[in-house]
């Protein structure tokens, strides 16, 4: 993906912003005449470009290694840093990038299940009232209630049961 990136027209027009490639490229004939460039399009300059730089890839160990042919070493080393500069600003836009779509596509389905419970909910409780039925939870808190009090009825009937037979009891 870098080295696509390394090698298109957008990374050229910044390089070429940056530096003034072209001109760079065309004006000091006398230091070497095969390699200066001598196009007039994008087309053939990016094709000069294509020439001084090679890009390796070692897939194994993940490391990207980035040559670049040119007429100074101080040149080459401002170009150098200037192409890894661009090229982690790309990477990091790309990176953003998929991450807003993850988060978009994330969000949708939060949405769409939060909009499927409130479906599933309105179903529910429209066939509840078409049949009557309350909730089942609403129905057992009733009847654990209802048992609690007849239990308390129980308790209270056993103890007062307790209380006249122990008042009739001839000790």
């Amino acid at each position: 993906m870098i080295k696509r990136f390394i090698f298109s027209y957008e990374f050229l027009r910044k390089m070429d912003k940056e530096f003034d490639l072209k001109n760079y490229y065309k004006k000091d004939k006398s230091i070497d005449f095969i390699s200066t460039y001598k196009g007039n399009t994008i087309q053939s300059f990016l094709e000069y470009f294509e020439g001084k730089v090679k890009v390796e890839i070692d897939k194994e160990n993940q490391i990207m290694r980035i040559y670049l042919d040119d007429f100074s070493s101080a040149k080459s080393y401002q170009m150098l840093s200037s192409l890894l500069l661009f090229s982690e600003e790309f990477v990091n836009g790309v990176n953003e990038k998929l991450v807003n779509k993850q988060i978009a596509i994330a969000g949708s389905a939060v949405d769409s299940l939060m909009e499927r419970i409130k479906e599933l909910r309105k179903t529910i409780s429209e066939k509840q009232i078409l049949h009557n039925v309350a909730s089942p939870m609403a129905e057992f808190e009733q009847l654990n209630g209802t048992i609690l009090a007849l239990e308390s009825d129980l308790l209270k009937q056993q103890s007062s049961l307790s209380e006249m037979e122990a008042y009739l009891s001839p000790n």
